[in-house]
């Protein structure tokens, strides 16, 4: 594991602790891909972060924009995604 994913990973329960904000969370995890951190993972791991990062990209802060589109979530799903994500990873 990588000090960059311990430290994604370690935003992740700031987020769910209410520490940390939803968009903040969001972007964490769009700044580890794109800065290339995520190529330095097993390619299961590259893979499950891809997924998370596809996935949170639905995630809407306005609740007027979610209504605009069934594919949009807010933050109770946002929690959920990553709660199960934080649960593969704190595991290993």
């Amino acid at each position: 594991m990588t000090e960059a994913f311990e430290n994604l990973l370690r935003n992740m329960s700031l987020y769910l602790a209410g520490l940390r904000s939803a968009p903040q969370i969001v972007r964490d995890i769009d700044d580890f891909v794109s800065d290339d951190h995520v190529y330095q993972l097993s390619e299961n791991d590259g893979k499950a972060v891809h997924v998370l990062q596809d996935s949170t990209a639905l995630y809407v802060h306005d609740p007027v924009m979610r209504l605009e589109h069934n594919g949009y979530f807010g933050d109770h799903e946002l929690q959920g995604l990553i709660r199960e994500f934080l649960t593969t990873y704190k595991a290993t």
